[in-house]
């Protein structure tokens, strides 16, 4: 947020001295390289991240992002946001990419649909959101604490509750 990337990076670093299969410190590290154009190293970031968190959603975002940033990648941009979409389909940045992407690409019913999925998003709380994109990186105990928050201040909101509802099924 502070533009800090540089010094993101040297906290990410240190991270992974101590654990280096660190998760978070491993995407900080990745969307800071790609922040400063460091495009190369912030790919090599997304495989380290890859081997030990092959279904954490963001790296397949941000991996989306590095590749929309190159000359000739769009393809592969595309790919790794329906990757992300796939794994969490409460990601906003992807859906986005996904519905210019499409529509660059003459795909036009695609392009409607990633439209539909980012305004369905949008018209959301973002508690709910927030919950939701939890429960898909796995963090139930934390979408639920959020979604019961949410629901204590704003009575019995329909999708705060088909969202409790589901948290309750997964766990």
């Amino acid at each position: 947020e502070k533009n800090q990337f540089v010094e993101a990076i040297s906290v990410a670093e240190a991270v992974l001295e101590e654990e280096p299969h660190d998760r978070d410190a491993l995407y900080i590290l990745a969307v800071s390289q790609r922040y400063l154009n460091r495009l190369d190293e912030a790919l090599a970031t997304l495989v380290r991240l890859e081997l030990t968190h092959p279904q954490y959603a963001r790296l397949h975002q941000e991996r989306g992002h590095c590749y929309r940033a190159l000359a000739g990648q769009r393809a592969a941009a595309a790919l790794s946001y329906e990757t992300a979409v796939s794994l969490n389909p409460a990601l906003r940045a992807s859906w986005k990419a996904l519905a210019e992407l499409y529509r660059n690409a003459s795909r036009f019913d695609d392009a409607a649909n990633a439209t539909e999925q980012l305004s369905r998003l949008s018209s959301l709380p973002p508690a709910l959101v927030a919950a939701t994109s939890l429960m898909h990186e796995g963090n139930f105990h934390e979408a639920e604490r959020l979604c019961r928050q949410f629901l204590q201040t704003q009575g019995q909101h329909p999708e705060g509750m088909r969202l409790l509802a589901e948290l309750g099924a997964r766990e």
